[in-house]
């Protein structure tokens, strides 16, 4: 939403309640508390990787200074706690599986999101859309079945972890994130949302198990 709808929508008292979807780069706290202010009840972000590395070959991320990359870890977490006190639910989008990741790699996504602590994580096998860079490298002169491309089921390995390994981890992630202590204390504040929520989680895991 630019920034003209949402000066109309305060200017104009409308009771509107809307979510988006966009990357952390683009927020900082000021945007955020306009988006509040505006009716933005829930963003979406994509996270994706917290190991330097991935996020330069694979997430569009470029070195600044040599040492940080154009995804400020420490601006991440700044951005969730911003939305997080303004209000604003949030999602964490993140992917596992890439063509070089290591479990200890994965490792260092599932502590990124942790300290972000969004209201929701999305953790999917890493999917190889045509006409970007992981396309060419992965695909090789097979052909992909995006009909098995579900966002869960890892079409292949990498030289580190094989299908199954990066779907138990996908696993892993979703049962660390959301039974963390803290993260359950927070959730039972608010009965409803959380069962509903739990009623997703069950079905969830039994469709995935």
């Amino acid at each position: 939403m630019s920034s003209r709808c949402r000066e109309g929508i305060v200017r104009e008292k409308l009771e509107l309640e809307w979510q988006c979807e966009t990357a952390v780069k683009t927020l900082d706290r000021p945007l955020i508390e306009a988006m509040a202010k505006s009716g933005c009840k829930h963003i979406s972000l994509g996270v994706e990787s917290g190991n330097v590395e991935i996020q330069k070959k694979h997430c569009g991320a470029k070195l600044l200074d040599g040492k940080k990359t154009s995804i400020d870890f420490e601006k991440c977490e700044e951005v969730f706690r911003a939305c997080r006190e303004n209000g604003i639910e949030t999602r964490a989008f993140c992917m596992i599986g890439f063509p070089e990741e290591t479990e200890a790699m994965v490792e260092e996504t599932f502590e990124l999101v942790e300290r972000c602590d969004p209201d929701q994580v999305q953790f999917c096998a890493v999917t190889a859309y045509p006409g970007t860079p992981l396309y060419k490298m992965v695909r090789g002169d097979k052909e992909l079945d995006y009909a098995e491309m579900t966002g869960f089921h890892a079409l292949e390995g990498n030289e580190f972890m094989s299908a199954e390994q990066i779907e138990a981890k996908i696993r892993e992630g979703y049962r660390r994130f959301y039974r963390r202590p803290g993260r359950i204390v927070r959730e039972m504040r608010n009965p409803v949302r959380l069962a509903g929520k739990v009623a997703r989680y069950f079905t969830l895991f039994r469709k995935r198990a």
